[in-house]
């Protein structure tokens, strides 16, 4: 989303939204991510305001009406009652996971909303395609959620290009960093390539938008490589217990998840963010040891 008056602007013409209002979104998915952008959205009150959300977990779904100030009519249980009760916003956050994304993209667009989908667009090639059809058929925009394209380095790299010459090759790294990965890829939501989509297309569909961009080129085929080689039974040390609290390494060990969590919480940082998620939000050492103890974040 750009900050430009100008945008923002196009935007609201392009949603047929009058100028003098808000526009107005809903959200479906209100963890990590739904709720992320809802907070973007609660920072500029004069140009977005949310007004519906559809979440599952229901304490999840009250924190997030109670900082919304969402009326009990406008929560919902699910996206399918939110599409249910008929349309009740300008335009929609799509941010369920992964495997979710083409059902509620498909209801809500033929109802006329315009759409944030969450990347990626779907764990499947013909998934994706399908949500492509969609926006053809039902007219809908579907912006999908390539953050990166619109950070200020970004835009500095994409102005300086044309003053350095033609570019010839590329180099580049996705740094997810040794906590991001245990977190995400070995404990969290992105831990089964059979129930999410894999690495490539979960994490590093970021830099392959973002390499587009920057290049100017569309990217004509890609490749994966790699393997179950660390995170492995034969690799678990003898000692080791079946959760970090019970373990005698949790103080040593490098993936140790009460260190992580705890570090999280006591000392803020980047470690923070993946405490609010694996605590579902409440930042509490009662919340983090209780996740630790009973959830897939403390194995």
């Amino acid at each position: 989303m750009s900050n430009t008056t100008d945008t923002h602007a196009n935007l609201r013409g392009h949603l047929g939204v009058p100028l003098h209002r808000p526009l107005t979104l809903a959200v479906v998915g209100a963890g990590a991510r739904g709720a992320a952008y809802a907070e973007l959205v609660a920072r500029r009150p004069g140009r977005a305001r949310i007004v519906a959300v559809a979440e599952p977990r229901d304490h999840v779904r009250e924190r997030f009406a109670v900082r919304h100030a969402l009326p009990a009519g406008r929560v919902f249980a699910g996206w399918r009652e939110m599409a249910a009760y008929g349309r009740i916003a300008d335009a929609v956050i799509v941010a369920t996971l992964d495997a979710d994304h083409l059902a509620p993209t498909t209801a809500f667009a033929e109802q006329g909303y315009d759409i944030l989908l969450e990347k990626p667009i779907a764990p499947t090639e013909a998934e994706s395609l399908a949500v492509g059809e969609v926006a053809a058929r039902t007219g809908a925009t579907v912006a999908v959620c390539h953050v990166m394209r619109y950070t200020p380095y970004t835009r500095r790299v994409k102005e300086s290009l044309p003053e350095l010459g033609e570019i010839v090759s590329v180099e580049h790294l996705e740094p997810i960093g040794s906590y991001h990965f245990a977190h995400s890829y070995v404990r969290g939501n992105w831990r089964r390539g059979d129930e999410t989509a894999f690495a490539l297309l979960a994490k590093s569909c970021h830099d392959i938008d973002w390499l587009a961009h920057i290049v100017g080129r569309p990217v004509l085929r890609t490749s994966s490589f790699g393997g179950l080689h660390h995170f492995r039974p034969d690799n678990r040390p003898a000692e080791a217990a079946g959760r970090c609290l019970d373990c005698p390494l949790q103080d040593t060990c490098a993936y140790s998840a009460t260190t992580l969590y705890r570090d999280g919480l006591r000392d803020g940082g980047t470690k923070r963010h993946f405490t609010r998620v694996m605590a579902d939000g409440v930042l509490t050492e009662e919340a983090v040891t209780r996740a630790l103890a009973e959830g897939p974040y403390g194995r």
